[in-house]
């Protein structure tokens, strides 16, 4: 916090938020979400630390489960790494992604777009009788730190930063080939 600004490292990107409103703004993507989620984040009161147990969004108390797609969200990363975990990894170590180890069957992966409000990711590797499969996690204790309909754009904003650093790589190695 400097001259009433605060400036953010969100997923590679500095955003500058002041009370005139958030810069960058771009048109990208899910980019009109930032604003909305740097905004709730930085007018957030936060209490405590994030928990080291990781659940699905939709497992939060207080929220309403119903019938959920838990792999609709990350389609297209897997679409775009053809289901390989090398790109996805390479992705994730590209954005600043921490490699924590084998859990649920998969590469547990933690993202920090936010203090506080780290995301994980499992990536199961396809195998003779399932696709690969990409699981979002958040600290069971995350709406103590962000609204959440904001968690919901936060993996959104997520998802397509690694898809388009997805995309980057496929199309990099495409042409070195």
């Amino acid at each position: 916090y400097q001259n009433s600004e605060i400036k953010v490292d969100f997923m590679g990107e500095i955003f500058t938020v002041t009370n005139e409103g958030i810069v960058p703004y771009t048109e990208d993507g899910n980019a009109y979400h930032v604003p909305i989620t740097l905004a709730y984040y930085v007018l957030s009161e936060g209490k405590g630390e994030p928990s080291e147990n990781f659940v699905a969004r939709h497992h939060l108390a207080n929220t309403m489960t119903g019938m959920f797609d838990k792999t609709r969200i990350t389609e297209p990363i897997l679409i775009a790494t053809q289901g390989d975990y090398k790109v996805f990894s390479q992705a994730a170590v590209n954005l600043k992604g921490k490699y924590i180890g084998q859990k649920k069957g998969g590469y547990f992966w933690v993202f920090d777009p936010l203090p506080k409000i780290p995301v994980g990711f499992t990536f199961i590797e396809a195998d003779d009788e399932l696709p690969a499969e990409l699981l979002i996690t958040v600290p069971d204790n995350a709406t103590d730190f962000l609204e959440y309909e904001c968690l919901d754009g936060l993996e959104g904003i997520i998802v397509e930063r690694i898809r388009q650093e997805v995309r980057r790589i496929v199309q990099k190695s495409q042409t070195k080939s």
